[in-house]
């Protein structure tokens, strides 16, 4: 496997490219665009880091009129 472009794991590992380039560079990996590449080892780092850490979604329900309830869901990768 070569280069991949930031856009094309973010949408593999189904995460907007915003969100996802700010988390690679919590990882320390240094992006300008969402066009930019990574190296191989790179991309496998990402992989294995969103695999052991999941991607949480906000579901929200209404109880009643003035109350939601916000859970944070972990969805698969």
């Amino acid at each position: 496997m070569s280069k991949m472009r930031v856009y094309e794991l973010a949408k593999e590992l189904n995460i907007g490219s915003k969100e996802f380039m700010s988390r690679l560079e919590k990882l320390g990996i240094a992006v300008k665009s969402h066009s930019s590449s990574l190296e191989e080892s790179d991309v496998e780092r990402v992989r294995r880091e969103f695999a052991s850490d999941g991607v949480r979604e906000v579901e929200e329900k209404r109880i009643k009129s003035t109350v939601i309830r916000r859970r944070a869901v972990r969805r698969p990768v």
